[in-house]
C-alpha cells in the first residue's frame, strides 16, 4: 500500500529560514489535498518537489501513480519516487521496490527491488522488512537465506506489522523454519487478528475451535470466524456451521 505523507519531522518544523517556510507550504498542500482541492495540492507539491523537498516529491509521485488530481502518469510517478528515494524517503524506496518486484509500469527486476527494499528496511520501514524477508525466503533477487528471512520476519513482527505476525504464526504451526509451538503461534496470530487482518481472524477462530495453543472455546471461535466471514473469508462459513453442529443437543445425545 502506498501511503501519503502527512507528518513533517520535528527538526524541519523547528528550523528557521527557508525550511521553516517550506514546512508551512507543505502543510498548505496537505490541507488542500485533504479538502479534495487536488489542483492546489498538485501545484504546491510540484513547486516544493522541484526545490528538493523529499516529502513533497513522494506525495507528488503518489498523485501521479494513482491519478489523483492529475492524469495517471507512471513515468512521472517513477521519476518522483526515485528523487524522493535517493533523498532517503523510506516510503518512496518501498514503493519503488514494489514496482520493480511486480513489474508494474517498469521492467520487472528482483535485484533492483531487493536493493530498494533493503534501503527502506534499514530506515525501519516494517513493510519493507517483510517484503525483504519474502525475497530471502524465496531467493528472489538475492541468494536464498532462511535464517535472514526469519530474522526479518521477526523484526517486522516486533515492529507491529500484522502480516509478519501472521506469517510467523503459520511457521510455528507448521514447524517450518521455526519450532512447532502452538501457544506462540496463538499469541502472534492474535496480535495480527486484532488489527483486522482477515486471514489471522480466520486462523484465530480455527485455533479456538480446535484448541490449538489455547483452551477450546466455541464462543470465541464463533466471534472470530464471524469477523472473518464479514470480510469474505471463503472458509469461515464452513467452520461456523461446524460449531453450530457441535453445539446441537440432538447430535450430543446421539453420541
Amino acid at each position: 500500500m502506498k501511503k501519503f505523507v502527512s507528518v513533517i519531522s520535528i527538526t524541519i518544523a523547528l528550523s528557521a529560514g527557508p525550511l521553516y517556510a517550506e514546512t508551512f507550504r507543505f502543510q498548505d498542500g496537505l490541507d488542500a489535498y485533504n479538502a479534495n482541492d487536488y489542483k492546489t495540492a498538485l501545484h504546491i507539491f510540484t513547486e516544493l518537489a522541484k526545490q528538493g523537498e523529499t516529502g513533497a516529491q513522494y506525495n507528488l509521485a503518489i498523485m501521479y501513480d494513482q491519478g489523483t488530481g492529475v492524469a495517471k502518469d507512471s513515468a512521472q510517478a517513477i521519476k518522483w519516487y526515485t528523487e524522493s528515494a535517493v533523498n532517503g524517503h523510506d516510503g518512496a524506496q518501498y514503493n519503488l521496490g514494489n514496482l520493480y518486484e511486480s513489474g508494474d509500469s517498469i521492467a520487472k527486476d528482483y535485484t533492483v527491488a531487493y536493493q530498494w527494499y533493503e534501503m527502506a528496511a534499514q530506515s525501519g520501514n516494517k513493510s519493507a522488512m517483510f517484503n525483504l524477508a519474502l525475497m530471502y525466503e524465496k531467493g528472489f533477487g538475492v541468494t536464498q537465506d532462511i535464517n535472514m528471512a526469519v530474522d526479518l520476519f521477526q523484526n517486522a513482527a516486533n515492529a507491529g506489522l500484522p502480516d509478519a505476525q501472521y506469517k510467523l504464526s503459520l511457521m510455528h504451526i507448521k514447524g517450518k523454519h521455526l519450532e512447532k509451538n502452538y501457544p506462540k503461534a496463538f499469541e502472534l496470530n492474535k496480535q495480527a487478528a486484532e488489527t483486522g487482518l482477515v486471514g489471522a481472524e480466520f486462523l484465530l477462530g480455527y485455533m479456538y475451535y480446535k484448541g490449538m495453543g489455547v483452551i477450546k472455546d466455541y464462543a470465541e471461535a464463533k466471534n472470530w470466524l464471524q469477523k472473518a466471514l464479514h470480510q469474505g473469508h471463503p472458509k469461515a462459513q464452513r467452520y461456523l456451521q461446524k460449531i453450530e453442529a457441535n453445539k446441537s443437543p440432538r447430535l450430543a445425545a446421539a453420541r
